[in-house]
């Protein structure tokens, strides 16, 4: 691809958004962010359901406490470093994107389609320059986004660096991504390793409210436990997790009936905002802050929960919402 279809590509995906954007504001309809990676066929159902995905990290009374602690912790810090678009950079993270975005809870999602860069809803082309011009081969050739929980080509042996280095080529070739260091690609490595489909039970849940504030206080709670949040990338990283999710639920509280929950998660917003900058300078500082975040953060939360069936969680007026004309 000559530098001038790559100019090309990049301003139709660009162009892309805008349209998608434009027709939502246009129409009175909310804006989720989400809905600019989403075929708009399928924004209800992709916004409503997600898949479940357990956690095989192994647990018992053979188990020591304190590696089971250690344990989840690193698990946590890898599936929120999953959850933010700050890991990738570049392209991706002005457009919100994170490896959860196409990779939802680790599997798959048949409702992407982005502009420029998807042919069928659920394909994406991963050798294509908007994203970064490191890996783009000329040719528009998007493919199925692929389940993680399903074996590969690659080994998920703990023992082997393949998934470490794939995990690194992806974010540094395929999104131009800065370079994730040690500590973060072990995170993301063990996350994917340890993660499966149920053999039984329900394969999807429902979005709530309740799991996104869940994986607020797990982001948050993880940059308090060392490894990754021990560098100031790391912690910033999975800082930017939690502001990200923070961000969704505060798109979904719309609506004037709403207006006190928005500028309660506003307040909140703006406090990880100064803890991400203290972050640079002080990192035990940061991540006392954290704890204080924490803290009042669950105090709020049954405010927000008695609001959740008045907001665009609620499938009906989700519906509803996007209906409008």
């Amino acid at each position: 691809m000559d530098r001038r279809s790559a100019k090309r590509l990049k301003l139709f995906s660009a162009v892309g958004l805008l349209l998608i954007a434009g027709a939502v504001t246009a129409a009175g309809k909310p804006l989720l962010q989400a809905m600019a990676w989403l075929a708009p066929e399928t924004h209800i159902a992709a916004l409503s359901i997600e898949p479940v995905t357990l956690n095989t990290i192994p647990s018992g009374p053979d188990i020591d406490t304190a590696d089971a602690e250690d344990w989840n912790s690193h698990f946590r810090q890898g599936e929120a470093l999953f959850r933010s678009p700050a890991l990738l950079g570049g392209q991706a993270a002005k457009a919100g994107l994170s490896c959860n975005s196409c990779h939802v809870n680790g599997r798959g999602n048949r409702h992407f389609l982005f502009p420029g860069i998807s042919g069928r809803a659920g394909t994406a082309d991963v050798s294509n320059s908007f994203f970064s011009a490191k890996r783009h081969n000329g040719k528009f050739d998007p493919a199925v986004i692929p389940d993680l929980t399903s074996p590969g080509k690659l080994s998920r042996d703990s023992m082997s660096s393949d998934l470490e280095n794939f995990i690194r080529d992806l974010i540094v070739e395929e999104f131009d991504g800065s370079e994730p260091g040690e500590e973060i690609l072990n995170a993301l490595a063990d996350y994917v390793r340890n993660i499966k489909a149920p053999t039984d039970g329900p394969q999807n849940r429902p979005v709530t409210l309740k799991s996104h504030l869940e994986n607020i206080d797990d982001a948050l709670s993880s940059a308090q436990w060392d490894g990754v949040a021990s560098s100031e990338r790391g912690l910033h990283i999975l800082i930017a997790a939690a502001r990200h999710q923070l961000s969704g639920i505060h798109e979904r509280f719309a609506g004037r009936k709403l207006r006190k929950q928005r500028q309660v998660l506003t307040k909140f917003a703006y406090r990880l905002g100064d803890i991400q900058k203290q972050s640079r300078s002080d990192r035990r500082l940061a991540r006392n802050m954290i704890g204080n975040w924490r803290q009042d953060f669950h105090e709020a939360w049954p405010m927000l929960i008695r609001a959740e069936t008045r907001s665009l969680y609620n499938q009906a007026k989700l519906e509803k919402a996007l209906s409008r004309d």
